[in-house]
Formats: structure tokens, C-alpha cells, sequence
């Protein structure tokens, strides 16, 4: 949720950067210029009582009674005002940062940083994802259509154990709820907390089964592990001194690229446009990995900055070097959606032999080849 305070002394940029509608201030101006006019007043009727200008100053002092009616009006007119303006901020989105471009969908969406190598071409005979799962053997797809419905995919054999080598993470028991992110339990782990500038940064990670209504059923778009219902990722988050918070979304896209150079997939970063971000980010980095036997570019990770759109609504604040409370700033990113990772690394990798497992994963699959 946005602050008021930044609000009013930002409002003509904030109105400029949403495009939402701006709160009326009429009520606002009226009453300061009330008050004014009474502190006026007040003044010249002391001054008519000193020099004994009585009827004058009674005149003036009947038109205070009046002004302060009005006052009192408008006074409670505010109330309800500042009642409503609650409500609407849980409606407005976070501010775009100011790289933020310009657009209304993904097309308009910035490439921040590319691949340096040549894109992967495969041979006429390659095959997609969900062939080769068929192939080796890797993923039962109308079994998990049996079992839950469509978009659960059904893991077996080796397609089991690399996408449990991919999750090799050590996670205590958690409460038994469905969530489409780590991100809102391990955000929320702070919350009503006064961190010291020392505390800073906390740094948290999570490993989830997450769970989606993807929208759409038909198509190659949403064939195989393109677009499933459920699928586990690593969540990162992180709270931070607002100074630092850009500085360190920049080296969570870095930990993610890194993520994607150790698993050999060809990957770019986008920067999302304005018409893309999400409600509560500030600014969002986009991963994509290259399939090749698609020929299409696949979202596997994001990092967002929520600045302090999250800790606003969730009083996660710090004490800084004067002692005054100020609100921190949480940002999260993806380390990896692995559904789509799977379903890249089957087609990037898959040679006449089999299917190459990167160096990086072979110490936990315990094998270097599906064949």
C-alpha cells in the first residue's frame, strides 16, 4: 500500500507515473484557507479592542462564529474523506521506478540483458519436451490427468530425480496451505518487526509447491510443462535499507543469471513495461530461457522491488542512525519456476544419444546422460 505522506508531496508525479485517478484535494484547500482567514481575523480584532473600536471588532468576531461553522462542516466532511482514501489506496498500484517503460503488454516489454552466445539450433529430428518425456519415459502427463486433471504433470524414473536434484534444498515442516509463491509466508515473517540499520540485509529463501488457475487449455502454448497447474520453485527474498534496495535487485538478477549459466540454458532478462508489472512492484526483471525445440522464449524466474509498498501495509520498519522509525524495503525473485527449467533443459540438451545432464546437477541426479 502507498504511503499518504508520499502521496501528497509527490502528487503530480504519482498521478503522471499510474495513470490512476487522482484523490480530489478541493476539501483540503478550502479548510487550510478557512483556518487562514480565521487566524486573520483573530489578529484584527485584537487590534480593534486595543484601539476601541468595539462595534467593529464584535462585527468581525460574528463572522469567526461563522467561519468556524463551516470549518467544523468540512472538519467532518475530512473524515469521511480520509475513510475513503484508506480504501482507495488498497486499490492503486505500487509507482513504476523510473526506468520503467512505457506499455500495455509483454510486447512492450524492454530486453535488459541477452545471452552472448549464439542461440542453440537443433537438427530437423529434435524433438519438444513433452515428446522426449514420452520417449525416456520422464513425465506421465495423461496419468496426471487421471489423477488430478489437466496441467499436473506426473513425474518418473530419472525425470523424478532431475527435477528433485534441481529442488535439493533442506526445508522444515510448514503449515499445510496451497500458495502460488514463497514470497507472501516468508515476506510475512517480518512483519510488525523494528529491525536495527544493523539487521539489514535479511536475507530468506523458501522451497514451495506452488499452486496456479492458469488460464487457457489448448495450444502448444500451454502443451507439456508450458503452463501446469502446479510446480515447485525457490523463492528468494530479501529486506533492506531503502539505500540499498536497487543495488541489491541488481544482484538478485545476478544470482539468477548465475542460477541459468550453471544450468547451461540460453536465457535473457526483460524489463518490464508499465502495462506488465505486477500490482505491488516498483520494478521487475523477467528470466526467459530459449527453447529450441519450440523456438520460443519461456519465463523461468522474475526479481521485483516493492520499495515500500509491502512494508507499509505489513509496519516492517527500522530504526535508523537518529533513531527515527523508518520503513524498510523487501524484494523477491524466483530461483527457479522448474517446470519450465525441466522443459528447457530436456530440448536444449537432448542429443542423438540422450539427453545431457548439466555438469552442475550431475553430483545430485547421480547420472550424466538420459538415454
Amino acid at each position: 500500500m502507498l504511503e499518504v505522506n508520499y502521496i501528497k508531496a509527490n502528487k503530480e508525479a504519482v498521478i503522471e507515473r499510474l495513470g490512476a485517478r487522482n484523490i480530489p484535494n478541493e476539501t483540503i484547500v478550502e479548510l487550510d484557507q478557512l483556518n487562514n482567514k480565521v487566524n486573520v481575523i483573530s489578529k484584527q480584532i485584537g487590534e480593534l479592542f486595543k484601539s476601541g473600536k468595539r462595534e467593529e471588532a464584535e462585527g468581525l468576531k460574528a463572522e469567526v462564529g461563522t467561519i468556524n461553522e463551516k470549518s467544523k462542516f468540512l472538519t467532518e466532511a475530512m473524515k469521511g474523506a480520509k475513510s475513503r482514501l484508506i480504501e482507495q489506496l488498497l486499490d492503486i498500484p505500487n509507482v513504476p521506478h523510473s526506468s520503467v517503460p512505457k506499455g500495455d503488454t509483454d510486447e512492450d516489454n524492454e530486453v535488459y540483458k541477452a545471452w552472448e552466445g549464439p542461440l542453440p539450433e537443433l537438427s530437423g529430428e529434435a524433438l519438444p519436451h513433452w515428446e522426449l518425456a514420452d520417449k525416456y519415459q520422464l513425465i506421465d502427463f495423461k496419468l496426471g490427468v487421471k489423477i488430478a486433471g489437466a496441467g499436473f504433470p506426473l513425474y518418473r524414473g530419472k525425470g523424478s530425480r532431475l527435477q528433485r536434484a534441481l529442488i535439493n534444498y533442506h526445508v522444515t515442516k510448514d503449515e499445510l496451505y496451497l500458495v502460488p509463491t514463497a514470497e507472501v509466508p516468508l515476506t510475512n515473517i517480518y512483519r510488525d518487526e523494528i529491525l536495527k540499520e544493523s539487521d539489514f540485509p535479511k536475507k530468506v529463501t523458501g522451497y514451495t509447491p506452488c499452486f496456479r488457475r492458469e488460464a487457457g487449455s489448448y495450444g502448444a502454448h500451454v502443451k507439456g510443462l508450458n503452463r501446469v497447474h502446479q510446480f515447485d520453485k525457490v523463492e528468494i527474498v530479501q529486506v533492506v535499507h531503502p539505500d540499498k534496495s536497487y543495488e541489491v535487485l541488481e544482484e538478485m538478477m545476478e544470482h539468477v543469471a548465475g542460477l541459468l549459466t550453471k544450468l547451461e540454458l540460453p536465457f535473457r532478462v526483460l524489463r518490464l513495461c508499465g502495462g506488465d508489472l505486477g500490482f505491488a512492484s516498483a520494478l521487475t526483471y523477467d528470466f526467459e530461457t530459449y527453447s529450441a525445440a519450440q523456438k520460443k522464449w519461456l519465463e523461468v524466474s522474475s526479481v521485483s522491488n516493492f520499495v515500500t509498498f509491502q512494508t507499509n501495509r505489513l509496519k516492517l520498519r527500522y530504526k535508523d542512525a537518529n533513531g527515527k522509525t523508518q520503513l524498510a524495503h523487501t524484494l523477491n525473485g524466483s530461483a527457479l519456476a522448474l517446470a519450465r527449467i525441466v522443459a528447457s533443459m530436456m530440448e536444449n540438451h537432448q542429443t542423438p544419444e540422450g539427453i545431457v545432464i548439466p555438469e552442475a546437477l550431475r553430483p545430485y541426479t547421480g547420472f550424466d546422460i538420459i538415454s
